[in-house]
């Protein structure tokens, strides 16, 4: 949602069953002048969860950002949480987010940017339900190029599964429930996006 003037803030909406959209809350940090989500989750008590970019004026630098917002749509204590510096450019946001049912365990992946480096990184956070990081993991390749989690999803067992690519092929890793990387991980395909 763009504001008056050059800023943008997040604004959380509700699309009723054949309804008008209802904007429910509206973000905007404290000096920021971006504040934006490009995943949203929900999890079976009703509260939203939802990824994205959050720019830091004390630094300039765009951070990672998750939101948890309750059934009423009011932001949870405590939240936005951010990943200092994650991204280079608004060309670089592109979070994955996966949440639990019981929404006790929040993941997000994206790429990881680095000033003066063209090479990107995988990142995986792992979240509880008050928003405390409970472990994150940083995985690059060994041909130094870039890596990215586009997407997140979890198995029955609560592994979560983070789709992205490495080195421009696409590719598939495996974690545990504590965040760490299974044998035999990330797995490749010869076929290149295009």
């Amino acid at each position: 949602q763009t504001s008056a003037g050059p800023t943008f803030r997040f604004g959380l909406w509700e699309a009723g069953p054949g309804g008008p959209l209802t904007q429910k809350a509206v973000y905007q940090s404290p000096g920021g002048l971006l504040d934006g989500a490009l995943r949203t989750r929900s999890d079976q008590n009703g509260n939203v969860w939802s990824a994205g970019v959050s720019s830091n004026p004390a630094t300039g630098a765009l951070d990672l950002a998750l939101w948890k917002h309750g059934p009423d749509a009011v932001l949870a204590d405590g939240f936005p949480k951010t990943w200092p510096a994650n991204f280079q450019s608004l060309d670089s946001i592109d979070p994955g987010l996966a949440v639990s049912r019981s929404g006790s365990a929040v993941w997000v992946a994206a790429s990881k940017a680095y000033p003066n480096c063209a090479a990107t990184d995988l990142v995986l956070l792992h979240y509880d339900a008050a928003g405390v990081l409970v472990s994150s993991s940083v995985w690059h390749n060994s041909q130094g190029t870039s890596v990215a989690g586009r997407a997140v999803a979890l198995d029955p067992s609560g592994n979560p599964w983070v789709v992205g690519y490495s080195s421009a092929l696409p590719a598939l890793w495996k974690y545990d429930a504590l965040g760490n990387l299974a044998p035999g991980y990330p797995k490749t395909t010869p076929e290149a996006f295009h």
